[in-house]
């Protein structure tokens, strides 16, 4: 990493003669323009992964959608999950392998850190949607397993679908602030103040429903 580093400004022929650059806005995101192997192949492995993703969840989706011996209630949720996978795929893939050719060409380096940015928070976003639809898939398959008697009173698909679209839901709640707070330069504690508030009210949330809202369920094991 170079000593000397240049926040960079809109000035592209004057940014290609700098050995290191930095968000002005954001230190974090910070590249040395002489190293230029990662960012290559971070570009390659990504441009050949990013439409396989998205076709093969494009793929799920459509097969399930059709094929009515497909919906079956673990399936709605599997079909949001692959939903995110191809906005993956679709969105935030591309936008990170055209910034790392951005950095290894050293071109329009003015628009690296939107990209960055851009991208992280979408890389966020669907995380923690994954992680929240996950919660629901476990929630199915513990009732499926432990409950099998109560499962088809319990589990059924207008449950599962408003499921799916409070974890879409808690998914903007979790993330836009945080977001927010970083873009406006809200301290670090702060920001980790929130993040520990946003996974314990996840953890009460979905304990929530399990006791209140699922009532046809013993509350043995």
């Amino acid at each position: 990493m170079a000593q000397k580093q240049t926040p960079i400004t809109s000035s592209t022929n004057s940014s290609s003669n700098r050995s290191a650059f930095y968000c002005p806005n954001d230190p974090d995101f910070t590249w040395d323009l002489q190293h230029k192997t990662l960012p290559t192949t971070s570009a390659v492995i990504l441009m050949i992964a990013a439409p396989i993703t998205t076709v093969l969840n494009a793929l799920i989706v459509i097969a399930i959608s059709q094929r009515k011996e497909l919906q079956k209630h673990s399936n709605i949720v599997l079909s949001s999950m692959a939903i995110v996978d191809l906005l993956v795929g679709a969105i935030t893939m591309p936008m990170i392998a055209t910034a790392d050719l951005l950095i290894v060409h050293a071109l329009s380096l003015e628009h690296v850190c939107t990209l960055e940015v851009v991208s992280l928070d979408l890389m966020l976003c669907f995380s923690f949607s994954s992680l929240y639809g996950l919660n629901v898939v476990a929630w199915e398959r513990y009732v499926a397993i432990r409950k099998w008697m109560d499962y088809r009173t319990v589990v059924r698909g207008n449950r599962l679908k408003t499921m799916v679209i409070i974890a879409w839901l808690a998914t903007n709640i979790s993330v836009l602030p945080f977001a927010v707070m970083k873009r406006i330069g809200v301290d670090l504690k702060f920001r980790e103040i929130w993040s520990i508030i946003v996974f314990a009210g996840g953890i009460l949330a979905f304990l929530s429903y399990r006791l209140f809202l699922c009532p046809g369920i013993p509350r043995g094991t």
